[in-house]
């Protein structure tokens, strides 16, 4: 029986599925679709002070996870413990259904490639344009104040879901 906090490495989930008796383990499939349709991530950071949760808006590009950011507490301590931890998540109001993947991997900051900048700025606004209009449009350094391109390679990804079969599904949290 899988625990339901035990992370599998993206190439062990094989695309299968299992039943751990309370939630559903997402498939290889399942984790990538959920990771390229969610708009808003959480990233988890190390710092000095302790774990920095903060949201972000994201695209998923291959074995990576890109993101726009300015300088602060976040892009600081990428720069000094890169290792990070993304969660994404989807809830249905009606049903209660929830699906969640979550990803580790190693952060970096993009410096001095305007070709990978684009072309996570260009993913970005194809996926926020209806959203934020046209300041993502702008070049990676450009627009109010410094933004810098950071990319997580992606370490290990696991997902859950609220269940099902002949048992009531289990809510965010186990509420």
């Amino acid at each position: 029986m899988v625990s339901a906090y035990e992370t599998k490495s993206a190439s062990a989930l094989h695309g299968e599925a299992c039943f751990n008796g309370v939630m559903d383990t997402l498939t290889a499939e399942q984790c990538q679709a959920l990771l390229e349709e969610s708009h808003v991530g959480h990233i988890g950071v190390v710092t000095d002070e302790g774990p920095y949760v903060t949201p972000i808006s994201y695209v998923f590009i291959g074995n990576q996870i890109a993101f726009r950011t300015a300088p602060g507490r976040r892009t600081e301590a990428i720069q000094v413990d890169p290792r990070v931890c993304i969660e994404v998540s989807r809830y249905d109001r009606d049903t209660g259904d929830w699906s969640s993947a979550i990803v580790t991997g190693t952060a970096r900051v993009i410096r001095n490639d305007p070709g990978k900048e684009q072309i996570v700025v260009d993913a970005l606004f194809e996926k926020y344009r209806d959203a934020y209009g046209n300041l993502l449009s702008l070049p990676a350094g450009m627009g109010p104040g410094t933004r810098f391109i950071v990319v997580v390679d992606i370490a290990e990804v696991s997902g859950r879901s609220s269940g099902g079969y002949l048992q009531p599904r289990t809510r965010p949290g186990r509420l």
